[in-house]
């Protein structure tokens, strides 16, 4: 075999390959074109999950069907579920107040009465109504709450938990993201 046979069967051999690689990433391409139209006719919720200090993220997706799946993607394969129950311990909400002013009156009217009068003076000065400037600040804290989604597999029938903590405002948007269905 000379060299110009082996040239010209090698360049076939790559304009095959260049013919199918370009077929499949068009194809590939094409799909995940599909996809990503399919996905943005969905609605996802992403859960979150912390416990013993580690923070994770559940997303939940409802299909166009009405059907919940978990996966942070479009995927036409994974499980589906029915909205079965929820469950929500409440959050805690704390507020604490800081005060910060000045008390002013006293002090001023006991010298100049106890200048003039003397002593008798002195506690009559005193004895006169304080006046006081302040400004207070009060500050709420919504601590987060433990909860619990229950889901019933379409196919198995079986029930799924999903744990979330949420504050009371994340478990209203939790809360309508499922009785919206």
């Amino acid at each position: 075999m000379n060299f110009k046979n082996i040239w010209d069967k090698t360049s076939d051999y790559l304009d095959q390959a260049d013919v199918e690689f370009t077929e499949w990433a068009d194809d590939t391409f094409r799909k995940l074109r599909e996809n990503r139209a399919k996905g943005k006719q969905e609605t996802i919720m992403k859960i979150n999950n912390k416990s013993f200090g580690v923070a994770s993220i559940t997303p939940i997706r409802k299909d166009i069907n009405g059907l919940f799946y978990i996966s942070p993607l479009y995927n036409e394969t994974a499980e589906r579920f029915t909205f079965e129950n929820l469950q929500f311990s409440g959050s805690k909400t704390t507020q604490h107040t800081k005060t910060k002013g000045k008390l002013k009156g006293r002090s001023g009217s006991a010298l100049v009465g106890g200048a003039i009068l003397g002593p008798v003076g002195a506690i009559a000065g005193g004895s006169r109504k304080r006046k006081l400037n302040s400004v207070s600040v009060t500050e709420t804290k919504d601590a987060p709450g433990k909860g619990t989604i229950f889901l019933r597999s379409v196919t198995s029938n079986t029930i799924k938990t999903v744990k979330f903590t949420a504050t009371q405002a994340e478990f209203l948007n939790i809360k309508s993201f499922f009785d919206a269905n």
